[in-house]
């Protein structure tokens, strides 16, 4: 996950740790996206589960941004996810919160068709890869949305009639146009940063 800043490729690539060092059946994370819980990655979960639980209307109840909770009795969830998982197979289920700027960005669920292999350590094992995971995703996001920022800003630029420079606090160029290079004599090549 440390070679990627695709939140996808981090989402896949963590469930499946957890899941592995879990000694978990299967697990899923998902993200917050338009007002619903998202599906983002999963492992060892039949495709019926990805199709059923594609979307959740709201984390289940007593996830917060601060609690986790493990669910020994499937009736008690909502549907899609209670039909869904028990299509799986599963016994018990873990919902571990992905907070990030003390919000509520997603949930890892972990998943287990035998109850005696889920124990409490294994929660404060799956809470810290949750951290991990809501801290990964957050600054990738944060990443994303800079690098989307500054495309849109140099298109901008490069469709402006006069030269253009802008500046950041400290003095330095951050973006320079295309006319503005030419007008001051700048060589396309160099960097904007380096003024």
């Amino acid at each position: 996950a440390g070679r990627s800043l695709s939140q996808n490729e981090v989402f896949g690539f963590a469930v499946g740790e957890a899941v592995s060092a879990a000694s978990a059946d299967s697990g899923a994370v998902y993200a917050f996206e338009g007002g619903v819980l998202r599906l983002k990655a999963q492992t060892g979960l039949n495709g019926s589960f990805s199709r059923e639980a594609l979307t959740l209307p709201r984390p289940p109840e007593g996830v917060t941004r601060e609690e986790s909770l493990v669910i020994d009795s499937l009736a008690s969830l909502d549907e899609p996810l209670k039909g869904a998982l028990k299509s799986f197979g599963a016994a018990v289920a873990a919902f571990v919160p992905l907070s990030y700027n003390n919000e509520l960005t997603g949930i890892l669920m972990v998943a287990y068709k035998d109850p005696a292999r889920f124990n409490k350590d294994q929660l404060r094992f799956l809470e810290a890869v949750a951290a991990s995971i809501a801290v990964a995703s957050g600054h990738s996001g944060l990443f994303q949305k800079e690098h989307s920022t500054r495309k849109f800003f140099e298109r901008l630029l490069a469709q402006l009639p006069v030269g253009l420079a802008v500046f950041g606090v400290d003095g330095r160029c951050v973006l320079m146009s295309a006319q503005a290079r030419r007008a001051l004599g700048v060589d396309p090549a160099m960097e904007a940063t380096s003024y």
